[in-house]
């Protein structure tokens, strides 16, 4: 109660008609245009305007391509998909050029594969970032041993490991869609009310899955007790995983962590005994395969020096300029690593070894430089520029979504490192 003629309440004076009737929402949702609007705005995750849209035009422009395929096969398919996309794969898979197409890649595949690597960051940042997953440094490092899985099963591959048409599964972009697929479906789970109470047999769940792929998708000539050994190899990390997640509870990072410990032990124990045995498996047959064991000390000591005097280098401007400090930091001077591996892996590869490069653009300045020794500038200088953007121009605008930095600094280390280690371990391996 307040006397006649006294001023109304804050409260009193700030209630509208809306807010008088008891249950109702604010007024504009009376409208058509407000029920949408406050529907737009409870939509979860991908099905938010942004990322529906993208998505919904991914998807679209999928089935428009495979509906082209089917009614119109010697256009679209032979003159496009297999042409620009999947010839190189088949090309791969085989070892050798297929209807005039090479393993390499193209302009256009080149192009369509950046599209669709800048769309799935996008959408896993969104996702991500609305169920408040932090990308952090700790986050990056668990990534390590499945950028490992991949380029071991990549190297398996290219020793005529896994059969057709297991194979194309283990080429790339194949092989990075399959990777991220875990990766993502593990970062997402661990982040639910479900992963309390059953993190353990997810953890098992994974590694039967690692055991099936190396048992189901492997060639007719691996010898039996060599699958077991794997499969072995496999369980005995998962064991003392499986009871460290009983035992502890697990953050978003550990547990990628150790799921990738599990999945890595199978991969790795085969390229072990590769080397050890070499041509136990595919057409080149035992003893004449030529390892190089040597290149497995001499890339990463190069790339290493390198990146020493690229990180002098930055600290040296940094003292000039406080404003470029961030340039050496550690997560810089890692991602330089990654990217100086694959230079080092390249430079060896094509200049001792005879290999070829796969990618466009470093293709093209090895031809005109005659040496695979300008990747080291090239990966420098591209590397630097990327970081400066990242870590300096940008830095305060980034600091304010530290999702989007975290997943672009990961982005930017898995494509150096991934196509790093693969190289090396095929250098090793002798394929």
């Amino acid at each position: 109660m307040r006397p006649d003629g006294a001023p109304p309440s804050s409260k009193e004076a700030t209630k509208t008609p809306a807010d008088s009737e008891e249950g109702k929402g604010p007024a504009d949702t009376k409208t058509p245009e407000g029920r949408a609007g406050r529907r737009e705005k409870e939509l979860p995750g991908l099905l938010s305007s942004p990322a529906r849209k993208l998505t919904a035009g991914l998807l679209v422009t999928g089935l428009i391509v495979l509906l082209g395929c089917v009614l119109w096969p010697s256009v679209l398919w032979d003159q496009f998909v297999y042409r620009y996309f999947w010839g190189s794969t088949e090309a791969d898979a085989v070892g050798h050029p297929v209807n005039g197409v090479t393993e390499d890649y193209n302009l256009i595949s080149t192009t369509v594969y950046g599209i669709l690597l800048a769309s799935a960051v996008y959408l896993i940042h969104h996702e991500f970032n609305k169920r408040k997953i932090k990308i952090d440094t700790r986050y990056i490092m668990a990534l390590i041993p499945w950028v490992f899985f991949g380029t071991l099963m990549r190297a398996l591959e290219d020793s005529s490991y896994f059969s057709l048409p297991a194979a194309y599964v283990f080429i790339a972009p194949q092989i990075y869609v399959l990777v991220g697929v875990f990766v993502i479906s593990l970062t997402l789970l661990s982040n639910t009310v479900w992963w309390e109470t059953h993190s353990s047999i997810t953890l098992l769940f994974i590694s039967a899955i690692s055991v099936v792929i190396t048992f189901v998708g492997s060639a007719g000539d691996v010898p039996e007790y060599v699958l077991w050994l794997a499969g072995a190899s496999t369980i005995a990390v998962c064991v003392p995983v499986f009871h460290f997640s009983i035992t502890n509870q697990m953050e978003t990072p550990t547990t990628l962590f150790f799921a990738g410990l599990q999945v890595v032990a199978g991969p790795l124990f085969l390229v072990l005994y590769w080397c050890a045995y070499p041509g136990s498996w595919g057409p080149i047959g035992e003893g004449n395969v030529v390892l190089h064991p040597v290149e497995g000390i001499v890339v990463p000591v190069l790339a290493l020096g390198v990146t020493v005097l690229i990180f002098i280098l930055f600290k040296w401007m940094a003292s000039r300029s406080s404003k470029l400090g961030p340039l050496a930091s550690k997560m810089s001077t890692l991602i330089i690593l990654g990217h100086m591996m694959d230079a080092a892996a390249t430079y060896r590869a094509l200049d001792f070894y005879n290999y070829g490069e796969k990618h466009v653009l470093p293709n093209t300045l090895i031809v005109w430089a005659g040496t695979g020794l300008v990747m080291f500038p090239l990966k420098a200088i591209a590397m630097g520029f990327v970081l400066y953007v990242l870590e300096v121009e940008f830095r305060k605008d980034l600091s304010r979504a530290p999702m989007l930095r975290g997943l672009l600094r990961a982005a930017l280390l898995i494509l150096g490192l991934s196509p790093g280690l693969r190289d090396l371990f095929r250098l090793v391996m002798g394929v």
